[in-house]
């Protein structure tokens, strides 16, 4: 197609905002059997990723890490987290700001938990971005 310019004028681009879920999770470095993807309400998608290893001195070591991804992720960063089974931190007690919310037809801990004003970055943050800020939650212990 034809774009008449002006003088002035300025282009850019970005990556289009329907993203293939399979090249989220590739670039994330994970793959089909590690995960399963659940239509929810309203476009959202619940990605399930199974066997993730927590940081020494939670119980259990390794959950089922499920995130709720709006419908124009990437370009919308994903908020809280959630586990199965429930998780005790290394006091033994319930992590901070933990609750249980029942989803895909069983009990999990929710992660009250998000990324600061300006973190997520639409165009350029990854889920991989994501799993990172997940993990710097759990790395803290309460």
């Amino acid at each position: 197609a034809a774009i008449p310019l002006k003088n002035g004028d300025h282009l850019h681009s970005q990556p289009p905002a329907d993203y293939g879920l399979d090249e989220i999770l590739a670039e994330a470095g994970m793959d089909e059997g590690q995960t399963q993807v659940h239509p929810h309400a309203n476009g959202w998608k619940l990605l399930v990723i199974s066997g993730y290893r927590l940081p020494a001195g939670y119980v259990p070591d390794r959950v089922e890490l499920l995130l709720k991804l709006p419908p124009t992720f990437p370009d919308a960063a994903p908020d809280m987290f959630w586990v199965h089974p429930v998780v005790m931190g290394p006091s033994g007690q319930l992590p901070r700001s933990t609750s249980i919310e029942h989803l895909l037809g069983r009990d999990w801990q929710r992660f009250s938990w998000h990324l600061a004003a300006g973190a997520w970055k639409p165009g350029v943050s990854t889920l991989r971005d994501f799993l990172r800020c997940v993990r710097s939650r759990f790395l803290r212990l309460d």
